[in-house]
């Protein structure tokens, strides 16, 4: 046993205890705030010689797929701890460093019991974070979560009672063979695969599950925010990714109407809510939605290619949303209007050139990650026929390059205090830098994250 593949994760966990105690005794919140941060870095240096393989029966895989969202989910925890240092209200360090860690499990889990326990633990952290601001919306969240857990649990039993398996592999292995046997199991395979997938969606809070999820992104601290749509919604992704292309896809006729109707009606409802929100905060809420129907576009068209596209997309997910969600937390502490963009042109040149980058990607214009993301999606979408997806996909995307062009115009229009001076704290500006440059170094030069993103494909079987 190679307990050298979960050093990371182990180290993490042992990181989070340290914070844990110097909360206790230290009162400087800035320094453990920047321990907090330096034990994510080191973990993202042993990820770098942390091997691939499999422990515990495959229950937990390190893997190429799973490397680049524990990449995103440590770079996802930093940018959270630094943004906080200038949000109004502090979170608990140590939360935030044990839902890092769940969240890097979840990618790695290649086993459904594995995944509930990885998942009710960062429940559990979750409901804390919520309960320091709210505990009317923390409660509200814990019924929300035990709801979904209960569906995910009928569905994963049912799976058990057809494969007798509960392992990805051997799931798979299970209904090869059994449809070579006797056949399709039938409807009861296909209400599994429902329930899960009802489950799940309502995780990544995909129209129409999304209800849930409006008042507690909206009511918590815009970091905290961030965290729940970029980390917590990408690791159930992950596993929603591994599960179904790991062990389904012999079965995609059962379950791709379904994923293709989501993704489809969540491309609709996503680019047609943005005209209707005044509060940006809550565009970003749409935006989310909208863009996980576009990495859905990937498992739906279920190749090597298509998969390929979207975890490419993710990483323009990940950069252009977190660096729009920093600015956000300026413009909240400073209150200014419209997220103070008029006339930034000529307060800062700099600013303004990375805010247009970041607007770019997110409204998918050339040449961004945004662009190449989209791009990639529809290529492959439309290379295995699923027009009606694609066509959908490229009419919301140009929906969305109207909406946001508004917001890029106002970057290079005069202000009445267009002269001010505009100072950015260093923790955001380290935040938006790294953003902006991820955003454009994948518009320009693609290929390099494209070949990454290839290699994290190829370790599935089409």
């Amino acid at each position: 046993m190679k307990l050298s593949i979960l050093a990371p994760e182990i180290f993490l966990l042992a990181w989070a205890f340290l914070v844990a105690l110097l909360n206790l005794f230290h009162k400087n919140k800035g320094s453990i705030v920047n321990f907090s941060i330096l034990g994510l870095i080191i973990s993202g240096g042993l990820l770098y010689f942390s091997p691939s393989g499999t422990l515990f029966n495959q229950a937990f895989i390190s893997d190429k797929f799973g490397l680049i969202f524990k990449i995103i989910f440590l770079a996802s925890g930093i940018f959270t701890l630094l943004s906080s240092k200038f949000s109004e209200n502090s979170l608990n360090l140590t939360l935030v460093l044990i839902s890092t860690l769940t969240c890097m499990l979840m990618a790695s889990t290649g086993e459904v019991l594995t995944f509930l326990a990885c998942w009710c633990l960062i429940v559990v952290c979750l409901y804390f974070l919520i309960f320091k601001y709210s505990s009317r919306l923390s409660f509200q969240y814990l019924i929300l979560q035990l709801v979904t857990v209960l569906i995910f649990i009928l569905g994963a039993t049912l799976i058990f009672g057809i494969t007798g398996a509960s392992s990805l592999s051997e799931i798979k292995v299970s209904l090869v063979l059994g449809f070579f046997q006797g056949g399709p199991p039938g409807v009861a395979l296909v209400l599994a695969l429902v329930l899960i997938l009802v489950s799940l969606s309502i995780q990544l809070s995909v129209f129409p599950f999304h209800t849930g999820w409006v008042k507690l992104y909206q009511e918590i601290p815009t970091p905290l925010t961030a965290f729940f749509n970029i980390s917590v919604k990408l690791a159930f992704l992950a596993f929603l990714l591994r599960f179904f292309i790991r062990s389904f896809l012999i079965y995609q006729p059962h379950w791709i109407k379904i994923l293709s109707f989501l993704a489809g009606i969540s491309l609709l409802y996503g680019a047609v809510k943005f005209f209707k929100e005044t509060d940006f905060k809550k565009t970003l809420n749409c935006l989310a939605i909208f863009q996980t129907g576009l990495i859905l576009m990937g498992l739906v068209s279920g190749t090597e290619q298509s998969l390929e596209a979207s975890i490419f997309f993710i990483w323009a997910y990940f950069f252009s949303n977190w660096g729009i969600y920093a600015w956000l937390v300026l413009a909240e502490k400073n209150k200014w209007e419209e997220l103070g963009l008029s006339g930034i042109f000529k307060k800062s040149k700099i600013w303004a050139v990375a805010l247009t980058v970041l607007f770019f990607s997110l409204a998918g214009l050339p040449f961004t990650a945004g662009f190449w993301g989209r791009a990639y999606l529809f290529e492959s979408g439309w290379s295995v026929r699923r027009f009606t997806l694609v066509t959908i996909a490229v009419l919301t995307s140009v929906l969305a390059i109207i909406f946001f062009w508004s917001w890029i115009k106002k970057i290079f229009t005069s202000s009445a205090s267009a002269n001010s001076h505009l100072e950015v704290p260093l923790n955001l500006k380290i935040i938006l830098f790294i953003c902006f440059l991820g955003s454009l170094f994948l518009g320009v030069y693609p290929q390099l994250f494209k070949a990454w993103a290839l290699q994290a494909a190829k370790v599935f079987a089409f």
